[in-house]
């Protein structure tokens, strides 16, 4: 009995039977990364202008985040049992106004600790993004989390963010 043989040579696994590689490339092309969201504190649609504005990444509910674990079909995957881990590199934030930051690994935070600021020096109306670009790790068969030697970035939408200025005179009366 001839074992080699198959109608289907492009669907069985290489010879060494541990089509790691290729499964993790076709499991990372079809992950659904969660975008970034770019998130301030004040948390208003406007911040004053000389006054520094607190930055955060946020991400989106859909898809996957840093450190969720995402099992594929065992169908899709050749009959084997394969996960992915999405690792998050880093992000750059975006002020929207020729301005950035980064790329770093800091997520910022809100005040008064956050470690992302920004002062804005005029008025108007800015777009800030924020740029995540991630990896993964897979696990194939219960075996050990190994990196996958791809990246994926994402931008997120533009959030507006008006600056206002605010004046105060001393009057006498």
């Amino acid at each position: 009995m001839d074992l080699d043989a198959t109608c289907f040579p492009d669907a069985m696994p290489p010879r060494s039977g541990v089509p790691g590689a290729e499964l993790a490339r076709k499991a990372f092309d079809t992950t659904t990364f969660a975008a970034p969201v770019p998130e301030w504190q004040p948390p208003t649609d406007d911040a004053l202008v000389n006054k520094p504005v607190f930055f955060m990444a946020g991400f989106a509910e859909e898809g996957y985040e840093d450190g969720e674990v995402r099992r594929l079909d065992p169908a899709d995957m050749l009959g084997h049992d394969l996960s992915i881990r999405p690792r998050l590199i880093d992000v750059t934030y975006d002020f929207g106004d020729g301005t950035t930051h980064g790329p770093t690994d800091d997520l910022g935070g809100p005040w008064p600790d956050g470690t992302v600021t920004h002062t804005y020096s005029g008025t108007g109306t800015v777009s800030p993004e924020v740029t995540a670009t991630y990896t993964a790790d897979y696990r194939l068969d219960g075996g050990p989390w190994t990196p996958v030697p791809h990246q994926v970035t994402l931008t997120s939408e533009p959030q507006e963010l008006t600056l206002v200025e605010y004046l105060t005179r001393n009057t006498t009366r």
